[in-house]
């Protein structure tokens, strides 16, 4: 839950990388500072909340909830090096969203 007395500050950056169906659209997001639910917050709070997120506004689905870690980026906790992690998007979005398939590199 949201509380505007206890809140912190937080940034999130985000773009549209293709629309879909139903006003539907595939971002990239960026949470540039850390706090819980951050872009969950954000993209509801914009009018744009996440598929299968109820809890934040938006449509249930039946198998899905739309939010997935493409990419990764951090310093791993022993070395400081940057480590980079990617993952292709779960087939079971590819066959409830068949739009998403024509999108190079998602």
């Amino acid at each position: 839950k949201v509380s505007r007395e206890r809140g912190k500050a937080s940034l999130t950056e985000f773009r549209r990388l293709a629309g879909g169906p139903d006003g539907m659209a595939l971002l990239a997001v960026t949470p540039r500072t850390g706090r819980s639910h951050q872009i969950r917050v954000h993209l509801a709070w914009i009018g744009a909340p996440i598929v299968g997120d109820t809890l934040y506004g938006g449509a249930a689905h039946p198998a899905v909830f739309g939010l997935h870690a493409r990419r990764l980026e951090l310093s791993h906790p022993r070395t400081g090096r940057a480590v980079a992690f990617t993952a292709p998007l779960p087939p079971v979005w590819l066959d409830a969203f068949p739009w998403l398939a024509g999108i190079p590199d998602v």
